[in-house]
């Protein structure tokens, strides 16, 4: 039970968009030609949504053809310890592997997450990309993951710019809105923790929240998102390296138990999370409207 006095439910314990590589063989299967039509419309809307926001943005560095899905037994063959994950991008050769049990309905918006690694400037830089391989080599024999340091911070902001630019996608074009499901968000706690430290960055230096995801967004395209976390320091001197190194939050008691860490207020998260887990409709950022599947009926 969480602290709440509500049952955790499953889907809190999300899929982790990691990146490996493996020389492990596979049966591979492409999406279909209309999937890949979708896919190539998915990474024009990230262009023009970071155009909208006055962001000099990245174009995706993964090929259509380089998406393929595999069965249960071929991706756990390829991540042994990823039980319940449904996609990983692999930074190393610009490859999105899916688990086939992704439901139909999440497949774009999981895509679109992924093809946003695919932007991310840090991994772009190649002279970054082979000092993140070696260490992680070094530490866990995985290339091409993020260092643990960085890895959900990095996490958090790439599914902010997936449900933005998909809100995005939905608004101008409201008959597509089946690609952009928004019942299925990753790492919820990590995000509505970091989300209510942007309010208070905004309120500190006078700014509207909007603006400071703007330029933490322009810090991804760059690779410079360390740079933007250190302005959090503005609030507390202990948030950038509180950001930098956060873990993985999968519980409403352990996201209390950052909340109180961080000194951010807990009532709006609480009530937020509690509608959250009620599949009420709730709305991120303040503009991103999401509504979870219902539950199933016993």
């Amino acid at each position: 039970m969480s602290e709440t006095g509500r049952p955790i439910p499953e889907e809190m314990q999300n899929m982790r968009h990691d990146n490996s590589a493996s020389d492990v063989e596979l049966s591979e299967k492409r999406l279909s030609p209309e999937q890949k039509a979708t896919v190539l419309l998915l990474i024009e809307n990230q262009l023009e949504w970071a155009r909208s926001l006055g962001i000099k943005a990245n174009r995706s560095e993964i090929n259509v053809d380089d998406i393929v899905i595999l069965s249960k037994e071929d991706y756990l063959r390829l991540r042994p310890a990823s039980e319940g994950e449904l996609a990983f991008h692999n930074a190393k050769d610009k490859k999105i592997n899916l688990a086939d049990s992704v439901r139909e309905e999440d497949l774009f918006s999981i895509i679109n997450h992924e093809l946003l690694h695919g932007a991310d400037g840090e991994k772009i830089n190649e002279m970054r990309m082979a000092f993140m391989n070696l260490l992680m080599a070094a530490l866990s024999n995985r290339e091409g993951e993020l260092p643990p340091a960085t890895h959900y911070a990095n996490e958090v902001v790439t599914e902010m710019m997936n449900l933005e630019s998909l809100n995005f996608l939905r608004a101008q074009s409201p008959d597509r809105n089946y690609l952009v499901n928004m019942r299925a968000v990753a790492y919820e706690c990590n995000l509505v923790l970091v989300d209510a430290m942007i309010e208070k960055v905004a309120v500190a230096t006078g700014s509207d929240s909007a603006d400071i995801r703007k330029k933490i967004y322009e810090g991804y395209y760059a690779g410079t998102l360390a740079e933007v976390w250190q302005t959090f320091s503005i609030v507390d001197q202990k948030w950038p390296g509180y950001v930098t190194n956060m873990p993985f939050i999968g519980s409403l008691n352990e996201l209390f138990g950052e909340v109180q860490k961080v000194g951010v207020d807990p009532l709006p998260i609480r009530d937020f999370m509690n509608k959250y887990i009620d599949r009420e409709p709730v709305t991120f950022f303040g503009h991103v409207n999401v509504s979870r599947r219902p539950r199933k009926k016993k």
